[in-house]
């Protein structure tokens, strides 16, 4: 069967091409012929990456050609119904749902965040997308909630993250010094934020091995503002390396403090402690589904002391306490691929 993803992929994030390259593995495990392509927007850097066949994504001819060529539509995984950071990609995964409705090529909601959407337009964009989708398979129970308000009437199904799939890369490695990863993002008032945390962590950097992890190239600067502050004192590791260095910074750390939840869910899979700074819904639903500790980066209660005292007290605990729901994640998050699967056998045997 052949494979379509469209999602944010061809950009240097790390979560995003962490999630296409689970997406592979997880359907690869239930199709062995499976081939897949997938709207890029370095659709050489793709190829390399995941081995994949790769159609530019911004191309008209390269978007119809992919369309052509797929058994299955693939839209996620990711957030990618939002508007906060721009209009436009409503417009463009609305725009290849429809597309592949016109070609008569099924389609499936993978795993996806939805929202915000403060836009009439979006709103209605997303709704439709979700309507006609052959499955629809959400991230959170925020992303449903959402769904019924723009009056989605159909099944949908509350999966985890197709991250929560992913194969350890390293251990830690014996030692005395604990570790700490961090994965801030670039944001609104983002540097006072990075300030705050490399205040906290001055307080704890000549007693603990701290590594800031880079998860897309914009939040390059506020690394290097950290790394500054710090005195030199901590290692980066950039998304420009292959994806799992960032992935192994963050396995082998005791605890990640993080905005970006793709970090969050690596140090989670892995069974390790986190620590989120909320910026969007989908950061605090995880960390409060997790039990995990989360502060409101807007929250004034945030400061150096309190996150400093929280970090040391994670540091120093015992049992982790959310194995089993840990379990059920990486369980429910091979579900769409199951669906998927099921999909494309269907529409092969009706061929």
């Amino acid at each position: 069967m052949k494979y379509l993803v469209s999602g944010y992929i061809g950009y240097s994030n790390v979560g995003d091409e962490l999630i296409l390259r689970q997406i592979v593995r997880d359907i690869s495990a239930l199709d062995p012929e499976a081939e897949f392509a997938v709207f890029s927007g370095d659709p050489a850097a793709t190829r390399r990456e995941h081995g994949v066949h790769a159609y530019p994504r911004a191309h008209p001819s390269g978007v119809l050609r992919g369309l052509g060529w797929c058994d299955v539509l693939i839209s996620g995984g990711g957030t990618l119904l939002q508007d906060v950071t721009s209009p436009r990609p409503p417009l463009y995964y609305g725009g290849i749902a429809m597309l592949a409705r016109i070609l008569r090529k099924p389609y499936v909601v993978y795993a996806q965040g939805l929202g915000p959407l403060t836009h009439r337009l979006s709103r209605a964009i997303a709704a439709t997308t979700l309507g006609h989708a052959a499955e629809v398979y959400l991230r959170d129970s925020e992303s449903e909630s959402l769904a019924r308000v723009l009056g989605v009437d159909r099944d949908i199904e509350i999966v985890s993250d197709p991250a929560f799939g992913i194969e350890y890369v390293s251990v830690p490695t014996p030692g005395t010094r604990r570790r700490i990863a961090v994965a801030l993002r670039e944001w609104r008032r983002s540097e006072e934020v990075a300030d705050t945390v490399s205040a906290a962590l001055r307080t704890l950097v000549d007693e603990v091995d701290i590594t800031i992890v880079v998860m897309q190239p914009r939040d390059q600067p506020l690394a290097l503002r950290m790394y500054e502050m710090l005195e030199g004192k901590v290692q980066i590791v950039d998304c420009d390396q292959p994806i799992d260095a960032c992935v192994s910074a963050i396995q082998s750390a005791d605890v990640t403090l993080g905005m970006r939840l793709h970090a969050l869910i690596i140090a989670a899979a892995a069974v390790r402690r986190v620590v989120a700074l909320s910026y969007d819904p989908k950061v605090e639903a995880l960390a409060t589904s997790l039990g995990a500790p989360v502060f409101r980066i807007h929250d004034p209660r945030l400061s150096a002391p309190v996150l400093a005292a929280t970090l040391e007290a994670q540091l120093g605990e015992g049992q982790l306490g959310y194995e089993r729901r840990v379990a059920e994640m990486r369980n429910s998050a091979t579900r769409p691929a199951e669906s998927v699967v099921r999909l494309a056998e269907s529409r092969a045997g009706r061929a």
